[in-house]
């Protein structure tokens, strides 16, 4: 070999050298990129959510006062433009979670009638304002729980029905959930939304799934939208392995189904104990339990980070007893532990999951801890009941686990909380006379 040869083979395996690290450089910038992107959705979820939903918690307090008619319209203005903007929002991010590869499925067991009902009262205020005819079909070959992503789920059927909605000047609106195939294991369950309304230009129909794209833009500004509806529900329903079909006929509406596998609950025990579980939860409408009467200096403590949670909180408590409040996760922890060792523990802990330092998930884990130490166990054991602002049913399955016994999402209803505190034996005093 020449001395040619070799200079060129030694600044080859430099060059490649060099390649090499660029490109772990750039792997490494990219990790620590998509890190930062993942950190920054997290908090903008969580900031942005908690002011929403306490405003949408104090309206719906303003709106059982007595209010002028006058007043009373523009209460339900504003509460119908922030929940607008609080689901652009949603699909906002959770459009860009997808786009960046970390929007992951949390599969929960969970009532699929109930779902269904969620979606048709979530949009009965526009069915009703514009006459239209709500239908729903729920296959009775169903059971009653289901095994899947109930929050992805929701979105999807809320978006779609809400699209169908809008557009739909008279007539009727259906939603159907039917059996297309089952196996030992699983449903294959088709979803479908029809309508009566507007409908979609032929040429249009591939634009529609775009985002920020409006099949038919004169439409759009007529009726409304962004244009992040049919693209996120496709993006959703992809990620639950289905395909969102759509077709229509101007003037004689559109129809959109898909189809998603959702497992059967086979072990009993388990059902019954997710039902229990479902029942203390916001979204229940089958809390029918009668409420334990409960002594008239009932402790509460509320543990949020966000001040206006709190007192919105400590306005719909009012009258079930004693209330504190904390901003700070380890505060609640040494305040408990006072508590138990004063002899005067606190019957009812309501605790925000997000929090800067120690979360919510953490204090519970305390409070477990010192009621052990206490000899506090069933009954007898402090009761916790998490509240959040995300949708996230990874939360929800966590809090279960670690011994909450019931969980809220905000804004909480203040009727979901009587109901709850009821269920846990924790009623008003007034009501305790009757």
């Amino acid at each position: 070999m020449d001395n040619n040869t070799a200079c060129d083979a030694d600044t080859l395996r430099d060059r490649i050298a060099e390649l090499e690290d660029d490109l772990l450089r750039a792997n490494l910038a990219a990790e620590s990129s998509g890190r930062a992107k993942t950190s920054f959705l997290a908090n903008m979820n969580h900031e942005i959510h908690t002011p929403l939903h306490t405003s949408l918690g104090f309206l719906k307090l303003l709106g059982k006062s007595e209010l002028s008619t006058g007043q009373r319209t523009k209460v339900d203005h504003i509460t119908f433009a922030l929940s607008s903007l609080l689901e652009l929002f949603n699909d906002i991010l959770t459009l860009s979670k997808a786009e960046t590869g970390h929007l992951k499925l949390h599969p929960t067991r969970f009532h699929l009638e109930s779902l269904v009902h969620d979606t048709l009262n979530h949009a009965s205020a526009l069915a009703e304002s514009k006459n239209l005819e709500v239908r729903h079909e729920v296959d009775e070959r169903l059971p009653k729980l289901l095994m899947g992503d109930r929050c992805r789920l929701r979105q999807v059927l809320v978006n779609l029905f809400g699209n169908a909605l809008k557009f739909t000047v008279q007539g009727t609106v259906s939603l159907r959930a039917i059996v297309e195939d089952e196996s030992d294991q699983s449903f294959t369950v088709r979803f479908e939304i029809e309508d009566s309304g507007l409908g979609i230009k032929a040429n249009r129909l591939a634009d529609a799934f775009e985002p920020f794209t409006q099949g038919d833009g004169s439409a759009t500004r007529q009726y409304g939208g962004t244009g992040t509806g049919l693209a996120l529900c496709r993006q959703l329903v992809k990620l639950m392995g289905g395909e969102l079909s759509i077709e229509s006929e101007v003037g004689q509406g559109t129809k959109c189904w898909f189809s998603v596998e959702l497992d059967k609950i086979v072990d009993k025990k388990v059902a019954r104990r997710i039902q229990r579980g479902a029942d203390n939860s916001a979204t229940s409408d089958s809390l029918d339990s009668q409420d334990v009467p409960a002594e008239p200096e009932t402790k509460i403590l509320i543990v949020d980070d966000d001040r206006l949670c709190r007192v919105l909180l400590d306005e719909m408590l009012t009258g079930y007893g004693v209330r504190h409040q904390v901003e700070c996760g380890r505060d609640a922890v040494r305040i408990v532990a006072q508590a138990l060792q004063d002899g005067v523990p606190y019957d009812l802990v309501c605790l925000d999951i997000m929090m800067p330092g120690m979360d919510g998930h953490s204090v519970l884990e305390e409070i477990r801890r010192l009621d052990a130490e206490d000899g506090r166990e069933g009954t007898d054991a402090t009761k916790v009941v998490m509240t959040t602002a995300l949708r996230d049913s990874q939360h929800c399955v966590q809090a279960f686990r670690e011994g909450c016994e019931a969980y809220l999402t905000k804004p909480v209803e203040e009727e979901a909380l009587a109901k709850t505190l009821g269920k846990l034996g924790i009623a008003q005093p007034e009501a305790s006379a009757c």
